[in-house]
């Protein structure tokens, strides 16, 4: 019996020692592995990095001397009565940028001016003729007097730009105002003189020419792939009733209805008859040029004229 509790003693200690060996294998693996997948990442991912934080730096000083030597040189160009439109456009382009460069620095030194005024109002107000204050004082309120001057400065000079800029702005505006009403009122030949028949034979004759070759060509080449007979044929048998039986039609319709309608429906029947001897000729029109347009036979010569044609229907 005391041998069997040693075997059995003796075989849980082994156990015990087996398992502490294997435990200290396995925190040694683990500690040798831990560096390695710590590095992992750095080595095959891309780590996320905070984004940057730009920082924006106080807006550039303006030049004043480059502003003057532009605005002097503009304002001579200005003088030319033959400078160009896009010179023209140039120059208030130029114009409004500085413009807006100088009513943004007209609030320069805001805050700190404020601050030196009130720190003025708290010595109280300046003594008058033949008063004096203590010397202390005197002194503080001329430094002060100095610093306010020196604030200043900044914001009334970008208000004498801003004004020259918009002067500049406003010159070129009123510029473009005259020529286009010059170009308004210009004289142009009367269409009635001799004089311009021959232009407007010309011009007819290049019309006509170009139009024929245009016709010819696509009858040469017979009607185009991209036709739409079926839609072109709908739209013109619909263009040929208006324009031919629609005004008759419309014309019996108070008659038909007289005598079933009172003397308000007839006044009403009248109006819309009256809107429709308008509109049915313009419809027509319209559905007349579609079917054409569908056809594919017109070009760049002949589009022109279909496309004045409802407008035809008004006269």
């Amino acid at each position: 019996m005391t041998r069997m509790i040693r075997h059995i003693a003796a075989w849980a200690l082994v156990t015990l020692l087996a398992a502490a060996l294997g435990g200290g294998e396995l925190a040694a693996q683990t500690q040798a592995q831990t560096p390695a997948q710590t590095q992992a990442p750095a080595q095959g991912q891309t780590q996320p990095q905070a984004p940057a934080s730009p920082m924006q730096g106080p807006p550039a000083p303006i030049n004043y001397d480059v502003w003057e030597g532009l605005a002097a040189r503009v304002e001579a160009e200005l003088e030319d009565p033959a400078i160009t439109d896009q010179r023209l456009d140039q120059i208030r382009a130029q114009a409004v940028s500085w413009r807006a460069r100088f009513s943004e620095a007209q609030g320069t030194n805001t805050n700190r001016i404020r601050s030196v005024r009130e720190q003025l109002d708290a010595l109280g107000p300046a003594p008058g003729e033949g008063e004096t204050e203590a010397s202390d004082v005197a002194e503080r309120r001329e430094q002060l007097n100095q610093s306010l001057s020196e604030l200043q400065a900044p914001g009334i000079a970008a208000s004498e730009a801003f004004t020259r800029a918009d002067a500049i702005v406003r010159l070129v505006d009123e510029i473009n105002r005259e020529r286009i009403a010059d170009a308004l009122v210009r004289v142009r030949p009367s269409p009635l003189l001799p004089s311009s028949w021959a232009a407007a034979g010309r011009e007819t004759l290049s019309y006509l020419s170009g139009a024929g070759a245009e016709l010819a060509d696509r009858y040469a080449r017979g009607v185009p792939s991209s036709a739409r007979v079926p839609q072109a044929v709908g739209l013109l048998l619909a263009a040929l009733f208006l324009l031919t039986r629609g005004m008759h039609y419309l014309k019996q319709m108070p008659r038909a209805l007289s005598m079933r309608a009172g003397e308000r429906s007839a006044a009403v029947v009248a109006f819309i008859v009256s809107l429709g001897q308008i509109f049915v000729p313009v419809i027509g029109m319209v559905l007349l040029v579609s079917g054409l347009q569908a056809l594919g036979i017109f070009g760049r010569w002949t589009s022109p004229l279909l496309a004045a044609l409802p407008l035809a229907a008004f006269v």
